[in-house]
């Protein structure tokens, strides 16, 4: 985040009425498919819906754009953070169960599977765009210093046995700034890498456009002395008490240590096509993250020195109103309100001068 300040405190107001121009952007966008955001984060509150993917990701940029010719370049700090949780019915009905403290059947079995990936980094993000006549096309690095990161898997079978006790073969595979389930105490790892994002649009037919934005396609974070854990738990008994709480933890074998890691952040694109009839347009996408996979259908309607925006994400079930003028613009999504009961929720907006 103290590059994207930096950057913006820099900014003279001059730059307004110059050929350089600022530019700001936030971007927010989480997602939880078993149940509501809110009831995820809190304690898994909510009775669970199937679903196998959550998700936040959120990114703060601001800094400068110049166009000179046929070229627009962008300078800007960048602040990012992503968590994304990939999980079976089983693993959330289970942890659900145990949290709410509701007993099992002796005899249910759960299978056990959770993947997570998270970043937490700030830097700095050099732009560049060509726009041709039908034709724009766009490119960019970031170069990441990160300060938090989780990496890693857990699988397995679990068996309850009575009313607050599991039998079970557990395998946990992670790498980690916090150790996320064994507390255990390491030194703070230091990361630093890349990430390259791509976007074209191409105007045809008078009326058509496409559009395509990778994010992350190309991407590396190197953590140099990274704590890492590689754990079976065979035939193993947790007991809970209760209160829910563990009175008995499962003894694993394997290792700890400490090494150095290549994280790959997940690729998200974003890619739509366009219809113009005069004032109106029309737009069909599809969203992926390697987690979702969504269509979005939306309409947007040109006002004379603004414009409003509607759109629908299906997998989702989330509807997003949007507001464009003088360079400003603002978007928010939501399945549902209020708030705390939303299972998607989105929010972006910013400025960019060069498009007054």
């Amino acid at each position: 985040m103290r590059y994207v300040l930096l950057l913006v405190l820099m900014l003279p107001g001059s730059l307004i009425a110059s050929p350089i121009k600022p530019y700001f952007s936030f971007s927010s966008e989480s997602f939880a498919e078993p149940m509501a955001i809110d009831d995820f984060v809190h304690g898994l509150d909510g009775k669970p819906d199937k679903g196998e993917v959550a998700y936040t990701s959120s990114s703060v940029e601001g800094g400068i754009t110049w166009q000179r010719g046929n070229s627009v370049i962008s300078f800007s700090g960048i602040y990012r953070y992503d968590y994304f949780l990939k999980f079976s019915d089983d693993t959330i009905k289970l942890l659900h169960d145990i949290n709410q403290k509701i007993h099992p059947y002796p005899g249910d079995t759960f299978d056990i599977e959770l993947e997570a990936e998270q970043i937490r980094a700030q830097g700095i993000k050099l732009g560049i765009t060509k726009v041709y006549e039908n034709l724009r096309l766009y490119s960019a690095v970031s170069i990441l210093d990160a300060d938090k990161f989780l990496s890693g898997q857990i699988t397995g079978t679990i068996t309850a046995e009575s009313n607050n006790s599991y039998l079970g073969s557990i395998s946990l595979d992670d790498v980690y700034s916090e150790d996320p389930l064994l507390d255990r105490q390491t030194t703070q790892p230091s990361g630093m890498g890349y990430s390259m994002d791509f976007a074209v649009q191409y105007a045809f037919l008078k009326q058509y456009r496409i559009e395509l934005m990778i994010k992350d396609l190309f991407s590396s974070i190197r953590w140099e002395d990274a704590p890492y854990t590689i754990a079976t738990a065979e035939n193993a008994s947790l007991i809970y008490d209760s209160e829910g709480q563990l009175n008995k933890p499962p003894v694993l074998t394997g290792y700890e240590g400490y090494k150095t890691y290549d994280q790959r952040l997940p690729v998200k694109i974003n890619s739509r096509l366009v219809y113009f009839q005069h004032s109106i347009s029309y737009q069909i996408g599809l969203t992926y993250n390697e987690y979702l996979t969504d269509l979005q259908l939306g309409s947007s309607y040109e006002f004379s020195n603004f414009n409003l925006g509607i759109g629908y994400k299906i997998q989702q079930k989330a509807l997003s109103l949007s507001f464009r003028k003088n360079g400003y613009y603002f978007t928010f999504q939501t399945d549902t309100l209020p708030l705390d009961q939303s299972q998607s929720i989105g929010l972006f907006f910013g400025y960019n001068g060069l498009s007054n």
